[in-house]
């Protein structure tokens, strides 16, 4: 984990974030941000966390169709997605201008905020 990263994330308003599985449990601790995969797991209910999970995967990989990203995003409140630069995603996070904008380039990541209607 990178601390430049994470001191750049600190800077950012609080908000829902995708992220890898890997790094969310670090990211409540050093930012304001809510990591989609904990967010609601700390009630306990582990289909929730199947749920969460489940989105959150969808959007990291960007293997459905735009449509179903788009509707987690916006059901699930996406605020931003930290997408790692070796990713073989990435690539599609800048194909959807309108819907991710890149906001933080952490050499090793790249933070995108989401423009959904919620």
């Amino acid at each position: 984990i990178k601390s430049t990263l994470f001191s750049r994330l600190a800077s950012i308003k609080p908000g829902v974030l995708a992220i890898p599985s890997e790094t969310s449990q670090v990211v409540p601790a050093l930012t304001a941000l809510d990591p989609l995969i904990t967010f609601r797991f700390r009630i306990g209910d582990p289909s929730l966390f199947q749920d969460f999970s489940a989105a959150n995967n969808s959007i990291l990989s960007m293997s459905d169709p735009i449509e179903i990203v788009k509707n987690h995003l916006k059901m699930k409140n996406v605020d931003y997605v930290l997408v790692s630069v070796a990713s073989p995603s990435i690539g599609k996070f800048y194909d959807y201008p309108e819907l991710f904008r890149p906001i933080l380039n952490a050499d090793t990541d790249v933070l995108f905020q989401t423009n959904i209607e919620k």
